[in-house]
């Protein structure tokens, strides 16, 4: 391998720079800083008037156009209201000059104050309805522009427009064209020079966390609703500024300036130029400009061309022009720099590209995590409910300083919920959160993030176009805060926090064991890592409180050994640490203390060797015991009696091959090459933990998830290739878990909707559905009412008559069990044995294991998306199998692969 060293010297020094300067570097607003010049003195060289009233105008729309980029590129909303805000600054301060107050440095403020006010109270209904419904909103805010301006005729001159406007004065000197020109420009280019100060801040960064996931901007400390606020008011800001140099410029000012073309033109000039774009601003100002000064019908077609700008913008060039041109001038970077020297080129906004030295000084290294004061965390008498569903019910628990306490438990039994009220993304109905001293119930999200306290969630939710340093450095908003005024203005406050975020955010990337990867884009990496960047993130913020929300889910091997070094080490610093994680072998290896979670309730606390043999535990995974071996047999037959007596007609079996199966959620690998067959009659049931992949490998047979490698077979058929409802149709049915039916229509509405499937006359419809719900006595005798006021288990009968609606060949069942009482779990199970008997083929998924051994033919284990365990029922009445691949051990065979389970 080649010394670095010696591949610098052979590239010219001009190419390294050049390529630093194209790739965004330290040097890259030396560009637009020499281009701004050249635009100043363009009158000064005898430039033509034509062309100085045209920069003049293209000046106007760049500060209209990135005004929107900054409330919609960055905060994630759209809004028209632009124009509203444009035309309010013109006539408030044309009608100002028209009374004598022609001074412009006095106008241009006060255009861009009561712009900003403007938009603050815009912002305020944003903070409920945001998306669309603001849109349209602020949509029907521009068509109210001429109504309110023949209401003030006598100040604005109403439809006919305000004319005889003086001509502006500078500190007593009027200005001419030229004058003009240059304060536009002067305008336009400190406004540009804010704005991208801004936005390649701690502040654009965040701007984007607001538009990815509110939540998670409250997670880190800071107010959605302020940063709406904020957003709001500085994109306003630039449209009042252009408004007062609009009405100077023209010499009047009409309301026909500021109707819907100028909106509909304005929005799509920003998503042409590039939301998240500074400079693409300026080429979708021009194109706006220039564009019907090239077409005397351009206003005829207005809404067609921009309607075109919009779906080219979005289909060719997704980031626009803007971010076209960044793509481009990175890839010339890197043909002009070998690619082992170009380590300092980097993305644009990046902290390694901004901020590194500065002249303060270089970045020194600092230590992994210090030591800190913590404070235990204590949760008493919590109880949350939604609607009917009890989710936490009297739950009293307390995490130590120095420790590491985990939240275990089955799906639904309240855990992330927990994490919610003490956040406060749920508010409880009764009892407190304690830490520090502090209640930190019934306080704001991003209050009690200023508590130090850090927050991990399920997915990792990670803006675009940030890299990963800047998001980890994002979590440090309380360790050490800098203003709005010190990040646009470069006060010295900004440069030492832009300091010690790289050097603490690299330090945290190091421990993380992602250093390498500090310049990447964050999004564009694989789950894994995102969950550990994210795990970097929360650590960044020094907090005294760390909340871990399944942190290990999509980790190798390797990642999920780092992960529980890094929780432990955040643990002996000081920290408390609260993990939630379904892979128990993880849990028991990093915890000092577990707390198990039941049905919203509190069922056992102690530590992980105790928790591992408590007997309560092991039957809220596995479920309750239910009968003996022989139970089962005898209520196999009174299902069929019963069903004989109901007349269940007997239903054509399939045979169901599944080989080789991968797959996963974007690029989570959930499924790790499954092979599952199922021939004949009977019930085959799929046991594991949560979040082995039971779920994931219905939805691969069913059609809802596509195998990335694999075969699904039907009857000898491959169906891999066959959209959710083409495998509905050739014999498939699922029913979800969830209980998931139509509840505003009737029972009989429910069913009918089942069988559209099915290639049959209205009258064989009916009677088909008619045979269904005399097989299910409860529906029938409420085929009529609507089916949400069925009790849980009548609905999950409903859900299952729905699919049997389909006559299919093979019957997918998942979790029916979840959220019933036992005495109807029960029933439900007689059922689905009584489907089995009649002939039918089922897979069933289910969490009740020991209640599922009782009605199942055939048993597989997978854990960890792979096949550890298959065989009779009897095998596993005593539960040790089950065990271990729930709770620790390895039942693979020694031997070699695990061959295809039988069928049943």
């Amino acid at each position: 391998m080649s010394d670095p060293s010696t591949t610098r010297a052979a590239t010219p020094a001009w190419r390294r720079r050049l390529a630093g300067l194209l790739a965004g570097g330290q040097g890259a607003f030396a560009v637009p800083a020499i281009l701004a010049v050249v635009l100043l003195l363009y009158p000064t060289f005898g430039g033509d008037q034509y062309w100085v009233r045209e920069l003049s105008l293209i000046g106007l729309l760049v500060l209209v156009v990135s005004g929107v980029n900054l409330s919609f590129g960055y905060a994630g909303e759209v809004q028209f209201g632009q124009v509203f805000m444009y035309a309010l600054g013109a006539y408030l301060t044309s009608i100002l000059a028209v009374h004598g107050h022609t001074d412009i440095i006095l106008l241009l403020v006060i255009g861009a104050v009561a712009a900003s006010l403007a938009g603050l109270l815009i912002a305020i209904p944003a903070l409920r309805i945001g998306g669309w419904s603001l849109a349209m909103a602020s949509f029907f805010l521009v068509i109210t522009i001429p109504d309110l301006v023949a209401l003030t005729e006598k100040y604005s001159g109403g439809l006919n427009g305000l004319v005889g406007i003086p001509v502006p004065t500078f500190f007593g000197t009027e200005l001419g064209a030229n004058g003009l020109f240059y304060v536009t420009a002067v305008v336009a280019v400190l406004w540009l020079a804010c704005y991208r100060n801004l936005v390649t801040s701690r502040y654009g960064i965040v701007f984007r966390v607001l538009r990815q996931s509110p939540i998670l901007a409250g997670s880190i400390g800071y107010s959605p609703s302020r940063l709406k606020l904020l957003a709001y008011s500085l994109g306003a800001l630039p449209a009042g500024l252009a408004g007062c140099l609009s009405g100077f410029l023209n010499g009047l000012v009409i309301p026909d300036s500021f109707g819907l073309t100028l909106a509909i033109g304005v929005v799509a000039a920003s998503v042409l130029g590039g939301v998240e774009s500074v400079y693409g601003a300026v080429v979708a100002a021009a194109i706006l400009q220039l564009g019907p000064e090239n077409s005397l019908s351009f206003h005829d077609y207005a809404p067609i061309a921009y309607g075109l700008f919009l779906i080219v913008a979005a289909v060719v060039f997704k980031r626009g022009l803007g971010g076209l041109g960044q793509t481009l001038a990175l890839r010339i970077s890197q043909l002009l720099v070998p690619p082992g020297e170009a380590a300092h080129v980097v993305a644009s906004g990046s902290l390694s590209a901004h901020g590194a030295d500065n002249g303060h000084g270089a970045p020194k290294a600092a230590p992994s995590l210090r030591p800190r004061e913590s404070h235990a965390l204590k949760v008493t008498g919590i109880s949350k409910a939604y609607g009917g569903v009890q989710a936490l019910r009297d739950v009293t628990l307390s995490a130590e300083p120095g420790c590491v306490t985990a939240l275990i438990g089955s799906n639904g039994s309240g855990k992330t919920t927990l994490l919610n009220v003490i956040c406060g993304y749920a508010k409880a109905d009764e009892g407190t959160v304690e830490f520090a001293g502090a209640r930190l119930d019934g306080r704001a999200p991003h209050q009690i993030a200023h508590q130090r306290v850090g927050r991990t969630f399920q997915t990792p939710s990670i803006p675009r176009g940030v890299s990963v340093l800047d998001v980890v450095a994002s979590g440090r908003f309380d360790v050490d805060r800098c203003g709005v005024v010190a990040s646009i203005f470069r006060l010295p406050r900004y440069w030492r926090s832009r300091r010690n975020d790289r050097v603490e955010s690299l330090a945290m990337l190091d421990l993380v064991g992602l250093a390498h990867l500090a310049d990447e884009e964050a999004s564009a990496l694989s789950l894994g890592t995102r969950r550990l960047v994210e795990v970097a993130r929360a650590l960044a913020g020094e907090p005294e409180l760390l909340l871990l929300d399944e942190p290990a889910s999509g980790l190798s091997e390797e990642e999920v050994e780092l992960l529980g070094s890094v929780v432990q080490l955040a643990a002996r610093a000081g920290t408390s640490v609260v993990l939630i994680e379904h892979n128990f072998r993880f849990v028991t290896s990093i915890s000092d203390h577990i707390h198990c979670l039941h049905v919203g309730g509190l069922l056992a606390s102690g530590s992980p060797e105790a928790i591992a043999a408590d007997q309560k535990v092991i039957e809220s995974y596995l479920g309750q015991p239910a009968q003996t071996p022989g139970e089962g047999a005898e209520r196999r037959a009174a299902a069929a009696v019963a069903a004989g007596a109901e007349g269940l007609a007997p239903v054509h079996s399939g045979t169901l091959e599944v080989r080789g199966a991968v797959t996963g959620y974007g690029d989570l690998g959930v499924l790790g090459g499954i092979d599952l067959t199922l021939a004949g009659a009977g019930v085959e049931l799929v046991l594991g933990r949560n979040g082995v992949g039971k779920t994931t490998l219905l939805s691969a047979i069913s059609g809802q998830l596509r195998l990335w490698e694999g075969s699904v077979t039907l009857d000898g058929e491959d169906i891999g290739g066959l959209p959710a409802y083409g495998r509905a149709a050739a014999g498939i049915a699922l029913v979800q878990e969830g209980k998931r039916i139509f509840r505003n229509r009737t029972v009989r509405e429910n069913v009918v909707l089942g069988t559209y499937t099915l290639s049959i006359g209205r009258a064989e419809r009916q009677a088909l559905c008619d045979s269904l719900l005399a097989q299910f006595p409860v529906l029938a005798e409420r085929a009529d009412q609507p089916a949400g006021g069925l009790s849980g288990g009548q609905q999950q009968m409903l859900a299952i008559a729905q699919a049997l609606a389909s006559r299919p060949k093979i019957l997918l069942l998942d979790e029916p069990s979840a959220g019933l009482a036992p005495a109807i779990v029960s029933e439900v199970f007689e059922r689905v044995r009584a489907l089995a008997d009649g002939g039918m083929t089922v897979l069933l998924v289910e969490q009740l294991a020991e209640q599922a051994l009782g009605i199942a033919d055939h048993v597989t284990v997978i854990d960890d998306g792979r096949v550890v365990a298959y065989g009779a029922p009897e095998k596993f009445h005593d539960m040790r199998e089950l065990q271990e691949a729930y709770f620790g051990g390895d039942p693979r065979p020694t031997d070699g692969p695990v061959p295809a389970p039988a069928g049943p």
